[in-house]
């Protein structure tokens, strides 16, 4: 069944017909309470990228920051404050490779000489630098919150600018226990929608790989994007992983509805946001040139 990592758990994953050899990642140089991580899919920097870069340059201060340089890619903008680790190619090539590799136990273990990892994709904004707010709190995931089709919140939310506690996560997917005492409101009410059940009932239909513990078998299998598994099925598989609520993540980020956010969070912007020229880009354009970082408009 492949080489073990550290914690016992198989280093390759098979995710909706995925087969990942093993995962092997350097572990960074540097140590400490927060590092911010950069995926780099691959080595080109359209203008909104370059953007994100930007904002990083503003806001991240002396923060490790952190390429995760796909193997096969060249980097050839300087990022300060940095160091790459590379990530083999193939947990890289695809949306459905990435959402494994941040399922993958192995990817957490890389980085366990940091309390907190701030995953930070390059559609992303970083608007400020008050981050002891959010890794004090001692919670294991902060994304941007999801809304209902009412407008109101939802649950913590995206994964593409969001906070993770890297023990915790790998005590969810080194666990060998479910428990139903975990299942919050917010993940019952996901879980009475067919598809979501039905992650569940054909898992357990279908068997798990016995040769890894439960929660990896089970992300192992898991068909959709990484950030609902975090969000939604998680919490059942370790008391230790404990979510951000949505009216807490909207001091944290925006992704969709920014405006709303904002609004919520009593009119002051949010730490970062991701994807935010696909929801009111004009909002956005407005708080960049207030920050003196106005978008190219060919972009």
């Amino acid at each position: 069944m492949g080489n073990k990592s550290k914690s016992g758990v198989r280093s390759y994953a098979t995710k909706a017909g995925l087969k990942l050899a093993p995962l092997s990642l350097r572990p960074p140089a540097r140590r400490g309470d927060l590092a911010i991580l950069v995926p780099i899919p691959d080595g080109r920097l359209d203008a909104e990228a370059k953007l994100s870069l930007a904002t990083l340059a503003r806001f991240a201060g002396d923060t490790p920051i952190i390429l995760l340089k796909k193997s096969t890619a060249e980097i050839t903008f300087p990022v300060a404050n940095s160091e790459t680790v590379e990530v083999p190619a193939p947990w890289m090539d695809s949306l459905s490779a990435y959402n494994a590799l941040m399922m993958e136990a192995a990817f957490y273990e890389a980085f366990l000489g940091f309390d907190n990892i701030l995953i930070f994709q390059l559609d992303c904004l970083l608007l400020g630098s008050d981050f002891r707010r959010f890794t004090d709190a001692g919670l294991s995931y902060w994304g941007a919150p999801y809304f209902r089709r009412n407008g109101q919140l939802k649950s913590v939310g995206n994964g593409g600018f969001s906070l993770r506690r890297p023990r915790d996560c790998l005590s969810v997917l080194t666990s060998e226990r479910l428990s139903v005492g975990r299942v919050s409101p917010s993940m019952l009410r996901q879980y009475l929608k067919g598809a979501y059940l039905r992650i569940w009932t054909d898992f357990l239909v279908r068997g798990r790989d016995r040769a890894v513990p439960l929660g990896q078998a089970f992300c192992d299998a898991f068909p959709r994007a990484e950030d609902e598994f975090w969000i939604f099925y998680a919490p059942a598989f370790s008391p230790q992983f404990r979510l951000a609520t949505a009216l807490q993540a909207v001091a944290f980020a925006a992704e969709s509805q920014p405006r709303r956010v904002v609004e919520l969070n009593g009119g002051a912007l949010p730490l970062g946001v991701h994807a935010w020229a696909r929801h009111d880009r004009p909002f956005w354009e407005e708080v960049l040139r207030r920050e003196g970082l106005a978008p190219d408009k060919g972009g």
